[in-house]
């Protein structure tokens, strides 16, 4: 109390003196003028963190009165041309009492059927204001009819992963990398899980490139080399040794360092049998540490110096180098020329050296796929070599007759045609959506094992057997990263549903 009163003490004195004198508290001359336009500091960190629950498309109508929303529709009606059986339906801002949220007409030549969609609010399960015998006979009531028929469809939605996506600018910025809901409809009278329901689909969304995605790190790799198309696709870009190729690139020392540290390393092996593993996906070969060692040039022209480098080691080597006898990609066919003696060491220009580099990013890429999706579907092996033979572009023309050939690169009058490798990293685009739908399954739901493999056929049969799937481009894909995926499920699969209520 001491304590309390000697504080409180000064404090009134102050006060005391100030309203005593305020003449001399007075302001004088002009204020501070500071010019703010543009600058969105203030607001900028002022954002929802409340999803909604609406697409960008459904946003743009903006919700009309019950009154004006009759009115429309009447008019809409009275114009309407004979034959015309558009339904026509309103978007209600639900400010009358029946809380109308939506309102609509279906005019045809012997009938007119209206519907109208209202909110009651949030109830618990099994509360009488919600039940389906209150909810038939407020429906009969706004009926005309006497003793109608009325049917009951339900539908039931259970997330087991994530939360409801869309398309938008800010999406990678989601707390997961995708969804999985379920979709139950049935015809019973009851908001219980239906134990034989007329209908069950499991709905898959994923954001391709997500950081929480665990083959993020094959999509980096895939972003990598669609800057190469980008490079090759520019003839002043694709020209200039000084074009970077690397955002984090070693030194010319260190990568000539490393080419000789590969090809004495890389001794014929017996292939090791190894537990798959995101990790260690396969056994590296030859050309896939040529790639790591490559990506990491700074620029066009440590690329070319380095390819030279390598195919002039390589013929000087003396260890037993080969490289897969099923990859018949065009560096492949250089190196196995020089291994054989047939070839000469050949003369790149910078763009050839970066198609190079394309064509091992694409490799590996490929086979990593390919083990990964052979794990859960064994079939998928012999189809996505074929898809693959229909990418690859043969432009390499050996000339000269003798044993010693130079090679040169048949550039069709100058212009570099990138069909064929737009079209193969489109695949390998599609390979790794199918991926990331399975990896997204695998993780976080728990699905029987007949239903798992079920789904990893459907996903093989949508995205790596058919060609025609999405994307077309693998640029498209990292325009619009949100993917979906749907199957329908069986009865059998209703325990899934049972562990989330």
């Amino acid at each position: 109390k001491e304590v309390f009163e000697d504080t409180t003490f000064p404090v009134k004195s102050i006060t005391q003196e100030n309203t005593g004198n305020t003449s001399a508290l007075e302001l004088t001359g002009d204020p501070l003028k500071i010019d703010l336009e543009g600058d969105e500091s203030f607001g900028s960190y002022i954002k929802s963190d409340r999803p909604n629950h609406w697409v960008p498309e459904e946003a743009r109508h903006f919700p009309l009165s019950l009154q004006k929303a009759r009115q429309h529709i009447n008019q809409q009606n009275k114009v309407k041309q004979d034959g015309n059986n558009t339904p026509i339906y309103v978007v209600c801002d639900s400010n009358d009492v029946q809380h109308t949220i939506l309102l609509g007409a279906h005019k045809s030549n012997n009938f007119l059927m209206t519907v109208a969609v209202s909110t009651i609010g949030c109830y618990p399960k099994g509360h009488e204001k919600i039940s389906f015998a209150n909810m038939e006979i407020d429906h009969i009531k706004n009926t005309l009819t006497r003793n109608p028929k009325v049917d009951f469809l339900v539908k039931f939605k259970y997330y087991l992963y994530g939360t409801l996506l869309h398309n938008t600018e800010d999406i990678y910025r989601s707390e997961s990398h995708g969804n999985i809901f379920v979709e139950v409809t049935c015809n019973n009278c009851s908001f219980d899980v239906p134990q034989n329901p007329s209908n069950m689909k499991m709905i898959l969304k994923v954001i391709t490139g997500h950081h929480l995605s665990s083959v993020n790190f094959l999509w980096e790799e895939l972003c990598l080399i669609q800057t190469y198309l980008d490079i090759l696709s520019d003839s002043d870009k694709c020209n200039d040794e000084l074009t970077p190729i690397s955002a984090a690139p070693t030194q010319e020392s260190d990568v000539y360092k490393n080419i000789n540290g590969i090809l004495s390393y890389s001794v014929v092996k017996k292939e090791e049998k190894m537990e798959f593993d995101l990790r260690n996906i396969r056994q590296e070969q030859l050309l896939d540490k040529l790639w790591n060692i490559l990506k990491c040039c700074e620029n066009l022209l440590v690329l070319r110096d380095s390819l030279q480098y390598f195919f002039e080691e390589l013929v000087e080597t003396e260890y037993n180098i080969k490289v897969p006898e099923n990859d018949t990609s065009n560096i492949a066919t250089i190196i196995n020329g020089l291994l054989n003696g047939k070839l000469a060491v050949p003369t790149l220009t910078f763009s050839q050296a970066l198609e190079c580099l394309f064509e091992l990013g694409s490799e590996k890429l490929k086979n990593d796929y390919q083990v990964i999706i052979k794990n859960f579907y064994w079939a998928s092996d012999q189809s996505i070599n074929m898809m693959w033979s229909k990418f690859q572009n043969k432009h390499l023309m050996l000339q000269g007759g003798h044993r010693k050939t130079r090679i040169s690169v048949n550039l069709r009058s100058g212009v570099i045609d990138l069909d064929h490798n737009i079209s193969k990293l489109a695949y390998l685009g599609k390979l790794h959506v199918a991926t990331e739908f399975i990896y997204l399954i695998k993780e976080q739901a728990n699905l029987p094992e007949e239903t798992f493999d079920n789904f990893c056929t459907r996903v093989y049969e949508n995205y790596v057997h058919e060609s025609t799937t999405p994307p077309h481009e693998f640029a498209d894909l990292q325009q619009s990263p949100l993917c979906e995926f749907a199957m329908n499920l069986t009865s059998a699969d209703t325990d899934v549903i049972q562990k989330l209520v």
